[in-house]
């Protein structure tokens, strides 16, 4: 029985050596298992992240690819109505012309006109027009002149031509002569009032 035991503790030891290089082992594995799949985590962790990194930046691109093409359509719509407005433009300004020529056209005949009417008229007056030369004038002279009456160099207001020259004057006409400054004072303070 002694033998017994003794070969039975001798397999038990021997067993348990065995068994404790087994668990020595395992542990070893599996602590190089840990290993792996931490380093094979960490690796698929960056691989997701830069996956996202790259699908990040694929979806900005493509954000940016549809902005662009947004503003080239802008640009192209804008271009048109830009060449449609200056084509616009263009016909305005020959319109614009054409209506300057003619009008400088109606300006010469109206001229032309202004002077065949006062000569008509001047050949009313008078039944003829005079001319010294072979060239057909027309001077018109607006204004009053006066053939008689006073005369002062106080009057004049343009000494160059010796002339006066009023502007926006009042004009009393009087049926009579006047002899006394009464006869216009009520005409002259109405006068004053304006």
């Amino acid at each position: 029985m002694i033998l017994n035991s003794t070969v039975h503790i001798h397999e038990r030891k021997s067993n348990d050596a065995e068994v404790e290089s087994l668990r020595e082992e395992y542990h070893q594995r599996v602590a190089t298992l840990e290993r792996k799949v931490y380093a094979l985590t960490k690796e698929r962790d960056t691989l997701r992240w830069e996956q996202n990194k790259k699908s990040d930046a694929a979806a900005l691109l493509k954000e940016k690819d549809e902005i662009i093409n947004q503003v080239l359509a802008e640009g192209e719509e804008l271009s048109k109505k830009q060449a449609a407005q200056e084509g616009q433009i263009r016909k305005l300004r020959a319109q614009i012309r054409e209506f300057e020529e003619e009008k400088k056209g109606l300006i010469t005949k109206l001229q032309e006109g202004d002077a065949a009417v006062a000569v008509a008229e001047e050949v009313k007056k008078n039944n003829h027009v005079d001319g010294k030369t072979l060239d057909n004038e027309l001077e018109v002279v607006e204004g009053m002149k006066l053939d008689k009456g006073y005369i002062s160099p106080y009057f004049i207001t343009n000494q160059n031509n010796k002339k006066c020259e009023l502007e926006n004057p009042l004009i009393i006409i009087h049926e009579k002569k006047i002899s006394s400054i009464n006869d216009v004072v009520k005409v002259l303070e109405l006068v004053l009032q304006l």
